[in-house]
């Protein structure tokens, strides 16, 4: 469409779908073939978006476009940051770039709180609630309410050092935790107790020290969190496992697809209870309020 390549055509792009804001957002496959008559491309990103935009925004009509990684959507938020194209708004995982001071200040360029949506859907609260939503009772039991808080809370508080140990790797752009093999660092022997495999931790820790050209530190004021600054998907598969396990126990269904969890934690930031999370709450409504 050759109107895109214009910061007019940009700008007027939401008036051919008749909305607010066209969004540009990150995930999905846009070089894979859409389904016949469909020029959509899904994404788990654009779902949690959206929830978020009818959870704070709903009044406000919106289009959103996944364009894939980061690096695709960069170049339509600096636009927009440089004021030269409106009716527009870029979304972002934050990952490291607050960290990095690389966030683009511009109350239409919006990031996560965490370091990707899964940080902000996949919350203990969240997971119950969307239990609760399918157990017969319309809630789970007290026990199971505190089982599955004091699982969440200990295996935070276990990666605690894999998430510090990958930040420092973020500073300075060099490569932590294996992206694609992020899960080998976790013993699951244990259904109840997930715990880290120290040995592999520790090799991760010499690879790294090998590879470093100086010492790493970290000089933020922020407290570092596991549960914000983790690499999203280690908490999104430690959800998703509970979720199957607790799940099986409501339905008796022994085989859930991950995309199905992810899209159920997505869209529970459209419903779900925040009195538990008050600074995410803080943190969308605050973006949401300057749009």
């Amino acid at each position: 469409m050759m109107f895109l390549r214009s910061n007019s055509g940009l700008s007027n792009f939401h008036a051919f779908f008749d909305v607010d804001y066209l969004i540009y957002s990150e995930g999905g496959n846009p070089s894979k073939e859409p389904a016949e008559g469909d020029d959509e491309t899904w994404s788990i990103d654009s779902i949690f978006w959206r929830s978020v935009f009818r959870r704070f925004l709903p009044g406000v009509k919106i289009k959103i476009k996944s364009l894939g990684s980061k690096e695709c959507v960069r170049p339509y938020a600096e636009k927009i940051a440089a004021n030269l194209i409106e009716n527009s708004i870029a979304v972002f995982d934050r990952d490291y770039d607050s960290y990095r001071g690389e966030i683009i200040e511009h109350p239409h360029v919006l990031y996560t709180h965490g370091y990707s949506w899964e940080n902000d859907a996949c919350r203990s609260g969240f997971l119950i609630s969307v239990l609760g939503a399918a157990h017969p009772a319309g809630k789970i039991t007290e026990k199971s309410v505190r089982e599955i808080e004091s699982r969440f809370e200990e295996f935070l508080s276990e990666i605690n050092r894999i998430v510090y140990v990958d930040l420092l790797c973020g500073l300075v752009k060099i490569k932590g935790v294996d992206r694609n093999n992020f899960w080998a660092l976790i013993d699951t022997s244990n259904p109840v107790v997930y715990r880290v495999k120290r040995e592999k931790f520790r090799n991760l820790i010499v690879d790294i020290k090998a590879r470093r050209t100086e010492p790493l530190r970290y000089f933020g004021g922020e407290r570092v969190a596991p549960e914000s600054d983790c690499y999203g998907k280690m908490v999104a598969m430690f959800c998703y496992h509970i979720f199957c396990e607790y799940y099986k126990g409501i339905t008796g269904c022994k085989n859930v697809p991950r995309h199905f969890v992810d899209k159920m934690m997505a869209e529970a930031m459209q419903s779900a209870d925040f009195d538990g999370v008050p600074h995410l709450k803080e943190h969308y409504e605050t973006m949401m309020a300057h749009i």
